[in-house]
């Protein structure tokens, strides 16, 4: 930010503002308690959380994105180096190249998940084995407490 910028004291003042309100929020503060102590209405509270918090996500993002980049550039050097003695048959060059195609498997998601069959929370029965009456009690259940959350996120 340019200090000399008209509008620089504007926006060190909100980026500032901001960062209070995000540590309220950490510190446990209500949406209503930010906006009475910043003296601003509870949904601009909620807004100034909100856009740092979306920010932050973008930002670590980005850095995940670049940390991805280089490692598979490292994984490219190591692969360059032995690939010649893997290809003439070198056992253990082949078995760290392997190793090597694993790991930028692994950071790209290129494997397929492994399949897990479904089961209850005692872990004894998988969900298709549920009667229709029995996944409908178990959805309203969840549908409830979705609504319970909702309900109390937006209370504060």
């Amino acid at each position: 930010m340019d200090a000399n910028a008209p509008n620089a004291p504007r926006k060190a003042r909100a980026a500032e503002r901001s960062k209070q309100a995000v540590n309220l929020r950490i510190a446990g503060a209500t949406f209503e308690q930010i906006g009475e102590r910043l003296e601003i209405s509870t949904p601009s509270a909620f807004g100034l959380v909100s856009r740092a918090l979306l920010k932050t996500r973008a930002a670590t993002a980005e850095s995940a994105e670049t940390l991805r980049q280089m490692e598979l550039t490292r994984l490219d050097a190591m692969q360059t180096a032995i690939w010649a003695d893997a290809m003439k048959g070198d056992e253990q060059k082949i078995d760290r190249l392997l190793k090597i195609q694993a790991r930028r498997a692994a950071l790209l998601g290129l494997d397929a998940p492994t399949k897990i069959a479904p089961t209850d929370p005692t872990g004894e029965r998988g969900y298709e084995a549920l009667t229709d009456a029995e996944r409908a009690a178990r959805l309203a259940s969840i549908l409830e407490a979705a609504r319970t959350r909702l309900e109390a996120s937006a209370d504060g």
